[in-house]
């Protein structure tokens, strides 16, 4: 296998853009991101050369798709799997104290995205778990792998985790075919999470995380002869982590592989850039970026570390809210911006209707831009209702 050149700026998508999940159709590479309780929800991105990544829309811009009125901070939309099956985009998440694990279609990249059907095990019951992550074997028999903490029990103010599990699915009905078995859960660290299931040159690779989201957090891989196993870990883990060095990105983990236009492999992952004394404060929060993979004359992944790049070059943005929607970086708070928000009121304004709400609360009104650089100057005209002022 092919040696990588490593085309990419790391961080490849910077500025709280956690969980990164990629596709690659026709040369053409999607990835999507997590949201949590933040709406429009799971940012997808397009790119041909791994350099320039634009914004191209998001799977949930519609009430209802996702319950995110009352979830807990840091509930909502979490780590999604983006794939591309006979024709159709799939998207897998967990809206966590939401609507549970679901499945997401779309025939294009852009949308308009399904509504979501909820995953039910084979009582009709929603499936519980974290992380799910979709794969078809040659027959055309749909694999859900996902991670077995039981979000039920964290609910009830306990946590229990049953490791990385497995069903068959009907993804039309997104019922579990069968109850779930356990398939390799890491080397041993805490919240086996994040997997991922290949099939490579005629061997199955499953690619997990471990080690919790903070500074042990680790990539490690198994293989099988079959999707359903056994697996055998790699010698070689962890492929990936950060813990216990002074490496610029830490917290790196929740892989997923591709391959890059020059036939190697690559893998996109979180990290963070931590700042201060004791390097625990990360203002860009978790981002994501990119490393490169080699492939041993045994059939094992290597990583790099993952590499930070210089700061980006200057970048001016300019928004006058002169469009019928708003643009797409924009975001909001567990309620869509048009709830509480006008771009036609007054036109070239973003007039927003107060309702007496503060940012202490839950849902206030509230409309904000990702910060993806560390040194930013932003300015707004602002009328308040007594006047225009900057």
């Amino acid at each position: 296998m092919t040696t990588p050149s490593r085309p990419w700026f790391n961080p490849v998508v910077p500025g709280f853009h956690p969980d990164p999940s990629i596709c690659e159709v026709g040369g053409t590479y999607f990835p999507a991101c997590s949201t949590f309780e933040f709406l429009p929800g799971i940012p997808l991105f397009t790119s041909t050369d791994l350099v320039t990544w634009t914004p191209v829309g998001h799977v949930v811009t519609r009430a209802g798709q996702l319950e995110l009125f009352d979830v807990p901070t840091a509930g909502g939309a979490w780590a999604p799997t983006l794939r591309h099956h006979d024709g159709r985009f799939h998207v897998v998440v967990t809206d966590a104290m939401g609507r549970g694990n679901l499945h997401f279609t779309s025939e294009r990249i852009e949308g308009p995205w399904s509504d979501g059907t909820p995953i039910t095990g084979v009582d009709g019951e929603p499936l519980d778990g974290i992380d799910p992550d979709l794969t078809w074997d040659a027959d055309g028999t749909c694999y859900l792998t996902f991670s077995g903490l039981l979000l039920r029990d964290a609910a009830a103010g306990g946590v229990r985790h049953l490791g990385i599990q497995q069903v068959r699915l009907d993804l039309t009905g997104g019922r579990a075919l069968e109850g779930p078995r356990s398939l390799w859960s890491g080397t041993g660290g805490i919240f086996p999470e994040a997997p991922h299931l290949y099939e490579i040159e005629g061997t199955w690779y499953l690619l997990v995380a471990e080690g919790g989201t903070e500074r042990g957090h680790a990539v490690s891989i198994a293989r099988a002869p079959s999707p359903t196993g056994p697996f055998t870990g790699c010698p070689g883990n962890p492929l990936l982590t950060a813990r216990g060095t002074d490496r610029p990105v830490q917290n790196t983990g929740h892989g997923d592989l591709f391959r890059a236009p020059d036939g190697s492999w690559a893998m996109v992952l979180l990290g963070v850039r931590p700042r201060g004394m004791v390097r625990s404060f990360s203002p860009m929060g978790r981002e994501t970026f990119a490393a490169s993979v080699r492939w041993t004359a045994d059939g094992w992944p290597e990583v790099d570390p993952v590499a930070l790049d210089a700061p980006r070059p200057h970048v001016v943005e300019h928004d006058d809210f002169d469009d019928e929607q708003l643009a797409l970086p924009w975001i909001s708070v567990r309620r869509p911006a048009q709830e509480f928000s006008s771009l036609t009121e007054r036109l070239g304004w973003l007039v927003l209707a107060g309702d007496g709400s503060t940012m202490d609360e839950a849902r206030p009104c509230f409309v904000g831009h990702r910060q993806q650089h560390e040194a930013i100057e932003v300015r707004a005209l602002v009328d308040a209702g007594g006047g225009v002022g900057a």
